[in-house]
């Protein structure tokens, strides 16, 4: 198994043995590298890392009561970056969901020459939301989710069914299984880390705009229509960019 060291933890990356240049590969919130299994099989023979974030095992799990330093996450994808470049050569590719979007656009806006392109399945930006979108009813709808999140005083099992079912439908929590309900919830500390911190986030489309990749934009058909707007956002300010 492979590790990599930041700051006191070890997280765990998983390696798809390959040619360069490579890709990098950021899943999202509750997800890990497994999410990535069937793309690496479409790359077969392509040099590839899939991080696992901070408590999402096996990497290293926060002691109890920690608060969790959701950095430690961007400065490991930092970090594979800089390994697939000293192994296969550079720039690199990089793919992220979601949260791992949101940390593919940022490593994009550190390192502009060490990323070849991108691909991003609805990145959340939600300070693209907040201060750029036209749509007063899609910012109220943003605004009611982070109250409830975290201004209802919703418990650890009650608030995972909120925000697991804003991803899918109304009662989607409930449609899992005791294990998978029982994964979810002892990775609650990290999501809620990881979930707030997104939704505090205010950068808005000046801050990503010069961004000149070749970035391709995903947005699921029925996903919730506050990350549709923005992802369309986006993709008007991204000049480089694609939106399916």
């Amino acid at each position: 198994m492979s590790f990599i060291r930041i700051k006191k933890y070890k997280l765990f990356f998983k390696e798809y043995h390959g040619e360069g240049p490579g890709t990098l590969m950021l899943s999202s919130s509750g997800l890990g590298p497994r999410q990535w299994d069937f793309l690496s099989a479409l790359m077969k023979g392509r040099l590839s890392y899939a991080l696992s974030y901070l408590h999402y095992p096996p990497s290293d799990f926060l002691n109890e009561g920690v608060e969790p330093d959701i950095d430690v996450d961007f400065l490991g994808a930092e970090k594979l970056l800089d390994l697939l470049i000293e192994k296969g050569g550079g720039p690199i590719n990089v793919v992220g969901h979601s949260y791992g979007g949101f940390l593919a656009l940022s490593l994009a806006k550190k390192y502009p020459d060490k990323i070849r392109r991108m691909v991003l399945f609805e990145p959340i930006a939600w300070g693209v939301l907040r201060l750029d979108s036209q749509d007063e009813s899609l910012k109220k709808d943003f605004e009611n989710l982070y109250q409830n999140l975290f201004y209802k005083g919703l418990l650890e099992e009650n608030w995972l069914r909120f925000f697991i079912d804003f991803w899918n439908h109304q009662g989607f929590w409930d449609s899992l299984g005791p294990k998978k309900q029982n994964y979810w919830k002892s990775l609650y500390p990290k999501i809620y880390a990881e979930v707030k911190g997104l939704c505090l986030d205010d950068k808005g489309l000046s801050h990503w705009a010069d961004l000149k990749h070749p970035i391709r934009i995903l947005r699921g058909k029925n996903g919730p229509p506050a990350q549709n707007e923005v992802c369309k956002l986006l993709f008007k300010a991204l000049k480089n960019s694609e939106l399916i």
